[in-house]
């Protein structure tokens, strides 16, 4: 059992790591530099301003809950394994413990990295200093370890894990937030994870959960795809067209002429397809979220110009979406209306991006030069992404 859990821990890194190349392209790694350092400068100048509030503890206490939330039990269980793997059922502990090591040391590097980042905000909002504000990491680590624990027994016992996510962890940060040293909270947990282990052989003997350790891992692994669909097409998640009756406006105002045959098809697949739509509208969102907090003029414009780009970019395969079917080669139109019929989608739907980003940050604190710098910026980067820089892309891939 030990051996399969490797094998597929080998093919599952495989897997990822693929993925991981498609996201991580050389655009999208420097756009996220630039990204990242953006909210860094915004998160800066929000300590520096930061002053104790009594909220702030909720808000704390919220965090922190949803940080021990990251990273579930990682089973690499299939559907098919409830028949081939009956017969070793007595022998699943050791494949479900080579699952908890290997689920527990990505979920400390997610929540240690969450922690330092959270750290400073933590010690204001606590009112706690810098070595009590340490306890948090052992806390974690011993948290997320019995959370794991209990996922993994709870195939046997079939009990609810939920106190232990989020019942335990409101408990012992609330000890931190009356102002508890840290470390009684950190014995407490301790205290809590020895009654656990107390009781593990009761579990240990009942009947393994076949449906609920797969439904859960294909859930787990769901949720990655989704994570990877927002920057590259992952074919396991399959897109849907939707009917959006409340965008019949706007296709009923499309030319239906010769001219226009692509105009209407790419704004078509755009909006009613699940691809390229949710794409749009969650980059959107995580740009409008940096837009707002983000107010300098010098950064905030190259925010903007990055995110921008960054929609522009992963919008470009819709060009060529369509080369596969067939009935499009008889169309009554050329090789230079279609580039000409794509660069006008572009181009409205990056101003209508661009409009939203600055609005965004108009909300966020009105600053005239800020914002008219950004907007003289977007236009120009709109104008020559749309007619220069595609179109020689596209002509350099039709070569």
């Amino acid at each position: 059992m030990n051996e399969l859990f490797t094998q597929r821990r080998k093919v599952h890194f495989a897997r990822m790591m693929k993925y991981l190349r498609l996201v991580f392209n050389d655009q999208f790694t420097i756009a996220i530099m630039f990204f990242v350092g953006g909210l860094g400068f915004w998160y800066s100048g929000f300590l520096k301003s930061l002053e104790f509030a009594w909220w702030e503890k909720f808000i704390g206490m919220a965090l922190m809950i949803g940080l021990l939330q990251l990273g579930r039990l990682a089973t690499l269980l299939k559907p098919a394994d409830k028949v081939f793997l009956m017969a070793q059922e007595v022998n699943m502990e050791r494949y479900l413990k080579k699952g908890f090591w290997h689920s527990m040391w990505l979920a400390q590097f997610m929540q240690i990295i969450g922690l330092i980042i959270m750290l400073p905000f933590l010690q204001v909002a606590f009112q706690a200093s810098f070595i009590q504000a340490l306890w948090l990491f052992p806390t974690f680590i011993v948290f997320k370890a019995l959370i794991l624990y209990d996922q993994m027994q709870s195939y046997y016992s079939q009990h609810n894990v939920l106190w232990l996510k989020i019942v335990l962890p409101l408990i012992t940060f609330a000890l931190f937030g009356v102002r508890l040293d840290m470390a009684w909270a950190f014995i407490f947990v301790l205290l809590a994870a020895g009654g656990r282990i107390i009781v593990r052989d009761k579990f240990w003997n009942g009947m393994f959960n076949w449906n609920q350790a797969i439904e859960d891992e294909a859930s787990r692994q769901l949720s990655i795809y989704r994570f990877f669909n927002l920057f590259t097409d992952v074919p396991l998640i399959q897109g849907k067209t939707k009917r959006r009756a409340w965008l019949d406006g706007w296709f009923n105002r499309l030319p239906k002429n010769q001219d226009n045959v692509y105009t209407n098809l790419y704004w078509r697949g755009l909006l009613r397809g699940d691809e390229y739509f949710g794409l749009l509208v969650r980059l959107t969102a995580i740009g409008g979220v940096a837009a707002y907090f983000v107010h300098d003029k010098f950064v905030t414009p190259l925010i903007l110009v990055l995110i921008v780009y960054l929609i522009g970019f992963q919008l470009l395969p819709l060009f060529d979406n369509y080369d596969e079917i067939v009935f499009t080669r008889l169309y009554p139109t050329d090789a230079k209306t279609r580039q000409k019929n794509f660069n006008g989608v572009l181009v409205r739907i990056l101003s209508i991006v661009g409009f939203v980003m600055i609005v965004a940050n108009l909300i966020g604190q009105f600053n005239l030069i800020t914002i008219l710098i950004s907007l003289a910026l977007v236009i120009a980067e709109i104008m020559l992404f749309s007619f220069v820089y595609v179109p020689s892309r596209i002509a350099k891939k039709q070569q």
